[in-house]
């Protein structure tokens, strides 16, 4: 590497200390967004920036279209991350003793904290945080930063908070154990979209209508018609009253529309949960309706979108009295529906299927469930499995009494067969004092896996029979010891 290049490494270096601050962009669907900002040491507008912000709404400053990132005559830089990376990898080749080596550990150790914030800062967006998930929003961490790991554990504490409140919305809502958190988002994105639309329904006079379809940008910038009504009304400056009327009318028209489509988006994502028959399915649309017109200043009341989901999930299911496929524990007694029950058998049982293909891990299954189970009885392991992940189909399996089915236990990382095995230990001693809890899981391995060291799972091994093959059948069985 060139001495001038290596110069303008520890030259770049004192900027930041002095005037950088690490930036971290959210929206609602992008994945978040980190970059370094700057100004060069001699510049006039090089002043050191104050403490770590909170979070502000609106739209960081970003560089005008059709320029480059970084000095455009205003000595101001901004870095992606990739650049930063890059920045990282240079100063490996600085000498510590001459170029500042307490400097250069400062920046790695804030470059490893903004990263550190990253994650966790995604983990709060991923699980539904409120404070991430409305709006374009941003927040700094400025370079001067005396103790940048106090500032992680702040964060730490916000999502160990988070993953508290909402494991207390899923035990007072039980329903909530069936929706990934993406799927709760999704259904607060429909319910939301549809108040915001009857919002705009209500309007009594042009301004209010100008003034709300400011607000709804999100929607209208996806809708054509709506786009195009909003552009006509902008050249509006005032109407008569029939005028008025015909605009009115039309607004209404489309909102009308789009409102149909998010209760039918509603319906669709929470159908599975109840009787599958044309009388009930034809009645939710309704029941979905009329409690969106009943409860929807409630809703807008809700501080957090997974507070919505939970009141909206438990008007729906309780008390529109939506028949339920399947029933939560009663505490003192377990009560399933249809043709899901609990074995009378061992209800943990671990089936060994050493080298079992797809094709011939079917009939075990169905063996299993006595019948085609449904999507959510079973978790289906692989190595990017998350602890998340498992942790809500754990759950549902405790709350909800009816056979669950991890499938191929064995592709888990380490880590999570650990974690089932304490899951284990905890429902154990659990039982032991609260009889009402009953878990009717089973795992199926094709390799060993670490559950065969829990002494009150019951393994099973299975073996397929090779038979000779008559019209109609594969030629596979299943065998058991």
């Amino acid at each position: 590497m060139q001495g001038d290049t290596l110069q303008n490494v520890a030259k770049d270096l004192d900027s930041i200390i002095q005037t950088g601050h690490y930036q971290f962009e959210f929206s609602s669907t992008e994945a978040i967004v980190i970059s370094l900002h700057y100004c060069h040491a001699d510049s006039a507008q090089a002043t050191p920036l104050g403490q770590p912000s909170s979070l502000e709404e609106g739209p960081p400053q970003r560089p005008q279209a059709g320029k480059k990132e970084g000095k455009e005559g205003t000595g101001k830089e901004r870095w992606s991350k990739e650049q930063i990376d890059d920045f990282v990898r240079k100063l490996g080749f600085l000498d510590a003793e001459k170029e500042g080596g307490d400097k250069i550990k400062h920046f790695l150790h804030l470059n490893e904290t903004a990263n550190a914030m990253l994650k966790l800062y995604t983990q709060l967006r991923d699980l539904g945080c409120a404070d991430f998930t409305k709006g374009a929003k941003h927040i700094t961490l400025p370079c001067i930063t005396e103790d940048p790991d106090s500032l992680v554990h702040v964060i730490e504490a916000k999502l160990s908070s988070w993953k508290d409140e909402l494991s207390k919305l899923c035990d007072e809502n039980r329903w909530m154990l069936f929706f990934t958190t993406p799927k709760l988002l999704l259904l607060h994105k429909d319910l939301s979209d549809w108040m915001s639309l009857a919002y705009m329904c209500d309007s009594k006079s042009l301004p209010d209508m100008k003034e709300k379809m400011e607000t709804m940008s999100h929607i209208i910038g996806n809708e054509t018609k709506l786009r195009d009504l909003k552009q006509e009304l902008s050249m509006v400056q005032d109407v008569s009253l029939n005028d008025w009327t015909q605009y009115s009318h039309r607004v209404w028209v489309e909102c009308k529309e789009l409102m149909n489509r998010a209760v039918r988006h509603i319906v669709r994502e929470v159908s599975f949960l109840c009787t599958n028959d044309v009388e009930t399915f034809g009645s939710m649309k309704i029941k979905v309706e009329t409690l969106l017109n009943q409860c929807q200043h409630e809703f807008i009341k809700c501080q957090t979108p997974m507070l919505t989901i939970s009141m909206f999930l438990s008007a729906l299911l309780l008390n529109h009295s939506l028949p339920t496929r399947i029933k939560p524990v009663q505490r003192s007694m377990t009560s399933v529906a249809g043709r899901m029950s609990i074995s009378p058998e061992c209800s943990q049982v671990l089936h060994s299927c050493p080298g079992f293909t797809q094709n011939e891990l079917i009939p075990m299954i169905l063996s299993i469930f006595g019948g085609v189970p449904e999507p959510f009885q079973i978790f289906r392991c692989q190595s990017s499995s998350t602890q998340e992940e498992l942790d809500l189909f754990l759950q549902r399996a405790a709350e909800f009494p009816i056979t669950h089915l991890i499938l191929e236990v064995n592709k888990l990382p380490f880590q999570l067969q650990e974690h089932l095995m304490k899951f284990h230990l905890e429902i154990e001693h659990t039982q032991s004092v609260q009889s009402h809890v009953h878990l009717c899981l089973q795992y199926i391995e094709t390799k060993p896996s670490s559950l065969r060291d829990i002494p009150w799972i019951t393994v099973k091994e299975h073996k397929v029979i090779v038979r000779d093959k008559t019209p109609g059948e594969d030629g596979c069985g299943i065998g058991s010891n």
